[in-house]
């Protein structure tokens, strides 16, 4: 697009580049002289500073994006995997604290199935969140219930574990919610945009020539297509980062959420 369009774009730029200026004269070498006055100005202070400020800030936006997004799968594995062991633990609890326990934490995993499939909206994601640090509270009292029964008899040593396996997961809980909410403002990527244009504009500057539109039309057709796929290609991926639970670079893929839901059968039976 950026290729087809670029003899539309480029007339439209000089066209508001005469308006705005106001000039009562008509440059008779097409704007090659002047061109070569500003080009000092524009390759030397202008152009260094906002491409080393772009440069720099988007790196610092891909690689924080790019580490969030490791912190949370790295969580989620960890967090399933102590699901995984708190389940083994409940299994030589009593019946009727198993089953209550097996209960509690089927509901924590379709709080946890409905989050990461993206059934709700940006306003239930706080209730999801509540509803999910419920229900490990259930396990927590459920827990000293069953220690402080003098009717049963359950091993010490897995009772510490089971709970060594709920403060993991509350853990867990706490330290993916603050890391999914660790977002740059929106005024951040506004930013990135303003210097990203800015470039786009120096370029046309550089190249209003009209000599050099008619002579190397294709060339330069070629140069502002790479341009604008870089920056877009650049746009796309911090997108996609952004949204950790869509997208390419998901934390959570379909056969996580394959085995949740068969984690979620499993604590059913």
């Amino acid at each position: 697009l950026a290729f087809t369009l670029y003899d539309e774009t480029s007339a439209a730029f000089h066209n508001f580049v005469e308006f705005a200026s106001a000039n009562t004269w008509q440059a008779v070498d097409g704007g090659a002289y002047l061109s070569d006055l500003l080009t000092p100005a524009l390759n030397g202070p202008i152009s260094t500073f906002v491409s080393l400020l772009f440069g720099s800030l988007s790196s610092m936006t891909l690689s924080n994006l790019y580490n969030r997004q490791v912190s949370l799968a790295t969580g989620f594995a960890q967090l399933v995997e102590d699901i995984r062991f708190a389940d083994i633990h409940f299994e030589y609890f009593p019946e009727k604290y198993k089953m209550k326990a097996k209960m509690s934490m089927r509901r924590y995993v379709l709080l946890l199935i409905q989050i990461f499939e993206r059934e709700w909206s940006s306003g239930d994601l706080l209730l999801l969140r509540e509803r999910r640090r419920l229900q490990i509270e259930k396990l927590m009292i459920l827990l000293h219930d069953l220690s402080g029964d003098p009717e049963v008899e359950v091993n010490g040593r897995v009772l510490d574990e089971a709970y060594g396996a709920l403060n993991r997961i509350s853990d867990r809980h706490t330290s993916m919610a603050a890391v999914y909410d660790l977002q740059f403002p929106t005024w951040h990527y506004g930013n990135l945009a303003l210097l990203g244009s800015s470039i786009c504009t120096i370029f046309f500057i550089l190249t209003d020539r009209s000599a050099l539109v008619f002579l190397g039309a294709f060339q330069l057709r070629v140069c502002w297509s790479i341009l604008v796929c870089t920056i877009s290609v650049m746009g796309c991926v911090m997108y996609d980062l952004n949204t950790p639970l869509e997208g390419i670079f998901q934390i959570v893929k379909e056969t996580d959420r394959q085995y949740l839901k068969q984690l979620a059968k499993e604590l059913k039976e």
